[in-house]
C-alpha cells in the first residue's frame, strides 16, 4: 500500500530504534523485514550506495562490528552513540532508560538484519537494471559482512550474505555476471551440513536469476514486479525443505511472473542475419541514480 509513496509517517515508524532500550522490543528477523519494507516505501529516496545503507543504521549498532570481545566490552553508553530520543526525554527514568547498558549480541544481530533488509530492497528497487552503482555498493556489504567480528551468530551472518547475494542476482539478472556466479558457486560448494537449508535454497535462486532465459530475460522492478520479487525472496529463510511456518515455500517461484524477455541481436543490413560476437554501447538516461554505459 505504501510502496514508493515516501510516506514519512511510515518511514519513521520502521526505522531502525534509534536507542538500545528501545532496540530490545525488536527482534532481529523482523528488524530486517522493516528495513526492507521502509527501502521500499523510500522508493525514490533509497540511492545505489553504501553509505545511504549504513546512514539508515544507528551508530551504537554500527559501533557493535568494532566490539572484539562483547563480554569485556564497556557496558555504558557513550552519549555520542545514541540518537536524539535519549536526549529529548522529559522523564529522567525515561532517559536514564534510553542509555542503557549496549545488548552487543542483540546489537550485532540487528546490525546483520538492518544490512541485509535494506541491501535486499536495494536489489528489488534496482532490480534488472545492472546499475554499476548499486552492484558495487552490494559488493561492499558482503564484504562488510564478511569482516565483522567472529563473535556474532554465524548463522545470521551466513544468512544475510545469502540474501545479500540474491539482491545482487536480482541487480543483475539475464546477466550471468562472472564474479557473482563465481561466489554462488563457492557458496554452494560447501557442504550441505555446515550450511542450511535456507542458505542453499537462496543460492540456488539466486544462480536461476542471474542466469534468467539463458541471458534472454530479465526481472522488471515496477511496483507489482517488486510486489512478487519481495513475495519470492521473503528474507525469512526456512531451516528444512518442509518448513512453512513462517513462508510458503511454494511463493518463492513468483519470481518468474516478474521476469520480462529483453534481448538485443544486432542484424547485418546486407544478409539480414545476427552479428555473432558483436558488443554494443547503450547510453542510459541520467537521473539522480545513474548516468553510465551499458556495455552488451
Amino acid at each position: 500500500m505504501y510502496m514508493g509513496s515516501e510516506d514519512s509517517a511510515v518511514s519513521t515508524w520502521l526505522a531502525v530504534p534509534d536507542t538500545p532500550y528501545h532496540l530490545d522490543f525488536v527482534r532481529p528477523d523482523l528488524l530486517q523485514l522493516r528495513c526492507l519494507a521502509r527501502g521500499l516505501v523510500l522508493w525514490d529516496q533509497l540511492l545505489p550506495d553504501e553509505n545511504w545503507v549504513l546512514d539508515q543504521i544507528p551508530k551504537f549498532i554500527k559501533a557493535a562490528a568494532d566490539v572484539t570481545d562483547p563480554t569485556s566490552a564497556t557496558a555504558a553508553v557513550d552519549a555520542s552513540l545514541v540518537g536524539p530520543a535519549a536526549s529529548a526525554c522529559v522523564d529522567p527514568a525515561l532517559a536514564d532508560a534510553a542509555t542503557a547498558a549496549i545488548d552487543w549480541d542483540l546489537a550485532g544481530s540487528s546490525l546483520v538484519a538492518a544490512i541485509s533488509g535494506y541491501g535486499l530492497a536495494m536489489g528489488i528497487r534496482f532490480a534488472g537494471t545492472h546499475n554499476a552503482a548499486a552492484f558495487a555498493a552490494l559488493k561492499r556489504l558482503l564484504a562488510r559482512l564478511a569482516s565483522l567480528p567472529r563473535w556474532m551468530c554465524r548463522r545470521d551472518v551466513e544468512q544475510a550474505s545469502a540474501v545479500l547475494l540474491a539482491a545482487a542476482a536480482c541487480l543483475m539478472s539475464g546477466s550471468g555476471n562472472l564474479w557473482l556466479m563465481r561466489q554462488l558457486r563457492r557458496k554452494r560448494a560447501v557442504l550441505p551440513k555446515q550450511v542450511d537449508c535456507g542458505c542453499q535454497l537462496m543460492y540456488a535462486m539466486a544462480t536461476g536469476i542471474l542466469l534468467l532465459g539463458g541471458g534472454r530475460y530479465t526481472l522488471s522492478n515496477r511496483p507489482e514486479r517488486a510486489a512478487l520479487l519481495t513475495v519470492a525472496l521473503f528474507p525469512k529463510l526456512p531451516c528444512s525443505l518442509t518448513d512453512n511456518s513462517h513462508h510458503l515455500q511454494a511463493l518463492r517461484h513468483l519470481y518468474a511472473l516478474a521476469a520480462v524477455p529483453r534481448v538485443l541481436c544486432p542484424v547485418s543490413l546486407h544478409s539480414r542475419r545476427v552479428v555473432p560476437g558483436s558488443r554494443a554501447d547503450i547510453t542510459l538516461a541520467a537521473t539522480k541514480y545513474y548516468s553510465e554505459v551499458m556495455r552488451i
